[in-house]
């Protein structure tokens, strides 16, 4: 049984409503508690990359190498974090996975490699389209809640 699957019966399966609250409150706390950490670490690790770099060049880092600060410290933090298969960290990495490809595309098109436009569209399209492949091609490969909806 898949994560999600578990999730779905402990939120919305058999027990009384004390074990549905709390098991609501257990999920809670564990995003919160997941996207506490991750911000804490996140800026305390950039804060220490800034600062470091000072030491070094003895300049304060500029907007072109702050990116990659960021995106050193996001791998870093987001491993610590968020590396344990949970319902909440996939859903959290899914949530942001579909964001960030939208957001991706659109910087691209900002900066003239693709055209400008409306990639929602395009990204729903792509998703239905290789669902419904892989229900096709190999069912296995779907979480168990994805192929009987």
């Amino acid at each position: 049984m898949c994560i999600r699957d578990r999730y779905q019966r402990r939120v919305h399966g058999r027990g009384g409503l004390k074990d549905m609250l709390m098991t609501v409150v257990k999920l809670t706390y564990e995003h919160a508690k997941n996207l506490g950490l991750y911000v804490g670490l996140y800026k305390g690790l950039t804060y220490i990359l800034h600062k470091i770099h000072l030491k070094l060049t003895g300049k304060s880092v500029r907007p072109p190498q702050a990116k990659y600060y960021a995106l050193l410290a996001g791998i870093v933090c987001g491993y610590i974090v968020f590396r344990k298969e949970t319902a909440i960290n996939q859903q959290l990495t899914f949530y942001l996975f579909s964001r960030i490809i939208v957001g991706g595309l659109s910087n691209l098109a900002k900066k003239g490699y693709f055209p400008n436009l409306n990639f929602f569209p395009l990204l729903t399209a792509l998703c239905w389209a290789v669902g419904m492949f892989l229900f096709e091609d190999d069912p296995s490969t779907l979480q168990p809640s994805l192929k009987t909806s």
